[in-house]
């Protein structure tokens, strides 16, 4: 199947088609917000309701349908205080979706699909984080980096499987 995400719903095109048979189907209203979305393990995660929520969209095989599922329900506050901005994702040791705010905070959420694990983490600094980005470290593990504005200058900080490198304080 084709999905497509529009900014009002979601729409599914079957792998049928063919030139003389052809549709889409509306599959969900929630509609996907101006972030790119991104596939996640088995899901799409994206972006909904002014990006104060995140959504994934999969193929369940047990009902043979696509099924979407609001993924901060068991925390809705974490995203309605503050839209997203920026997202990244981490795939080892674990994933984890990390979502930047307009209020210059990060909020993390480890997410295990398969294992049914959602778990919600804040992330504060002494500034606003602006942006975020994953690479993968010389051990293999992931780093999330963030830009981080303090008094109207930026600092690269670092966040690793073992600590957290912040470039505002001077580390010897």
């Amino acid at each position: 199947h084709l999905v497509i995400g529009t900014e009002s719903s979601e729409w599914i095109i079957p792998n049928t088609v063919t030139a003389t048979n052809f549709g889409a189907s509306l599959q969900s209203k929630h509609g996907s917000d101006t972030i790119q979305a991104s596939f996640i393990g088995n899901a799409c995660i994206f972006f909904a309701q002014g990006r104060k929520a995140i959504r994934e969209y999969y193929y369940s095989s047990d009902s043979d349908t696509f099924q979407t599922n609001n993924l901060a329900v068991l925390n809705r506050e974490i995203l309605e205080e503050s839209a997203i901005t920026d997202f990244d994702y981490t795939t080892n040791p674990n994933t984890r979706i990390v979502l930047v705010r307009e209020d210059g905070q990060a909020v993390i959420l480890l997410y295990e699909k398969t294992l049914g694990i959602q778990a919600w983490h804040r992330l504060k600094t002494n500034g606003q984080i602006k942006s975020c980005a994953i690479t993968r470290g010389n051990d293999e593990s992931d780093l999330i980096y963030f830009v981080v504005e303090r008094n109207g200058k930026y600092y690269l900080e670092v966040l690793g499987n073992d600590c957290y490198l912040d470039s505002y304080h001077e580390y010897i």
